[in-house]
C-alpha cells in the first residue's frame, strides 16, 4: 500500500541524475517521484532494479531550501525531501521511473502534462 508521502530525505549526488532531471540551481525540468527510489535512497532505473524495489510512496522530491551545492558546471548535489504532491507535475519518463521503464502506466504519475 502506497503512502501519500512519506518525508525522508534523499541526496541525488550523481551528476547523470541531476542532468536526467534537468537539475538547475533554481528549478527541475522533470519532476522527481518519491517512488523513484528505494527505501533506501538507490535511484531505481538508473541502477538497474526492478518496480518490486521502489517505494511504494506517492509523494514527490522536493528540494530542501539551500539545499543545492555547485559548481561551475551546474548543479552536482541536491537534497530532497518527499512531500505531497502539489499542483500538476510532470508525467514520468522510462529514464527516471522503474513502471514506464518496465513499460507499464504509472501508479502515481497524476499530471495532465506529459512533457
Amino acid at each position: 500500500m502506497a503512502t501519500a508521502e512519506c518525508g525522508r530525505q534523499v541526496t541525488l549526488n550523481d551528476k547523470k541524475l541531476t542532468d536526467v532531471y534537468g537539475v538547475s540551481k533554481t528549478d527541475a525540468k522533470f519532476t522527481c517521484y518519491c517512488h523513484h527510489f528505494t527505501p533506501e535512497g538507490k535511484h531505481v532505473v538508473s541502477n538497474n532494479l526492478t518496480i518490486d524495489d521502489a517505494k511504494k510512496c506517492n509523494g514527490v522530491m522536493y528540494a530542501n531550501k539551500s539545499a543545492c551545492i555547485g559548481n561551475f558546471f551546474g548543479v552536482s548535489s541536491l537534497s530532497l525531501t518527499c512531500k505531497a504532491q502539489r499542483g500538476t507535475h510532470k508525467m514520468c519518463r522510462d529514464t527516471m521511473c522503474p513502471y514506464v521503464a518496465a513499460g507499464q502506466k504509472c501508479p502515481y504519475s497524476i499530471a495532465a502534462d506529459a512533457s
